[in-house]
């Protein structure tokens, strides 16, 4: 299994306001029914992203913040 470096966390926020947290693009592109790279490039030029979901918005955060049961929990 591979070790993150950082605690750079994937945030996806859904239309509904709801917020939910991933350790890895993988896992945020699979939530959305969209390729990782395309997660990446949204987040990368601040983008909101239209799914199956409907419209969210995708960013890198720090996840020191975040507790340990949030994440990776679609």
């Amino acid at each position: 299994m591979k070790r993150k470096k950082t605690n750079e966390l994937v945030k996806v926020k859904l239309e509904d306001g709801t917020a939910k947290y991933f350790s890895s693009w993988n896992k945020a592109g699979n939530l959305l029914g969209i390729a990782p790279v395309s997660a990446k490039w949204a987040a990368d030029h601040h983008n909101a992203v239209a799914t199956n979901n409907g419209i969210c918005t995708i960013e890198l955060i720090d996840g020191s913040e975040i507790m340990w049961k949030e994440i990776d929990n679609a």
